[in-house]
């Protein structure tokens, strides 16, 4: 079914697609960044209950941003599917990636300084972080003339990630009001992307795409104090969606 949608709004761009089979070496090694990382979705909603991750390009290394480690595997036997003339080889990967994203105090603020009249608060918190463990396949399409030169590719991953809920405190004229603490969880993930993969010789290679990523970490317990002395534990579910663009790698084969 995957490769049908595929076909319906990418087809028209493979008319010249190379007919004979990707050849790879076995196993490659591939490091990259995504120089933007998107929230989406309630993730980057700074209405009441969303998750307030910020869209702003920061400076600071990792924020909106995420980096990534590949082992990726072609068997020895290459796992060939043609549709309508059109071939792709199957590739096996395993990754690890991380990602900040920024929480966005300015918009929390404002909402808290809407909703209480008087008040002038002012929050601080740290980023968003997750690390992914992921395992996934891509398919690749040779789209040139000249044979395992430039590919078109489509990928999916399954995994777990490890996600931290950045603490927040919220203070009035100086006086902490509200505080909450940092808290991490463990969910299954999901990463697809599309991009394109230029090789320059057998054992280097770049790469450029964009990827949709999906998980929903239950942060249990999380602690918050007030300035009145009240305690409270509460558990937090925070749906985490991104979309990672202008990514760059590169590739090299073992």
């Amino acid at each position: 079914m995957r490769k049908v949608f595929f076909l319906l709004f990418f087809c028209p761009f493979f008319i010249n697609a190379q007919k004979d089979t990707i050849i790879q070496r076995p196993f490659a090694i591939e490091l990259g960044i995504n120089a933007i990382t998107l929230p989406v979705g309630s993730f980057g909603n700074t209405e009441s209950g969303g998750g307030y991750a910020s869209k702003q390009i920061k400076s600071t290394f990792l924020d909106n941003a995420s980096v990534f480690l590949e082992l990726r595997y072609s068997p020895k036997k290459p796992i060939v599917t043609n549709i309508f003339g059109l071939k792709s080889t199957t590739v096996f990967a395993a990754r690890i990636s991380a990602f900040a994203v920024g929480f966005d105090t300015e918009s929390f603020d404002k909402n808290l300084n809407n909703n209480v009249s008087g008040n002038a608060f002012q929050s601080d918190a740290k980023d968003y972080r997750a690390i992914n463990f992921m395992l996934g396949v891509y398919d690749l399409y040779n789209i040139t003339k000249k044979k395992r030169k430039l590919f078109f590719y489509d990928r999916i991953y399954l995994g777990l990630t490890s996600a931290n809920l950045p603490a927040l405190s919220t203070s009035v004229n100086g006086v902490k009001q509200i505080q909450r603490n940092s808290a991490s969880a463990t969910a299954f993930s999901v990463q697809c992307g599309i991009g394109v993969y230029k090789t320059f010789s057998k054992k280097f290679s770049t790469a450029f795409g964009i990827d949709y990523f999906y998980t929903k970490p239950i942060f249990k317990n999380v602690k918050t104090e007030t300035v009145n002395g009240t305690t409270t534990f509460s558990n937090v579910i925070t749906p985490i969606s991104i979309l990672t663009v202008m990514s760059i790698s590169f590739n090299f084969a073992l």
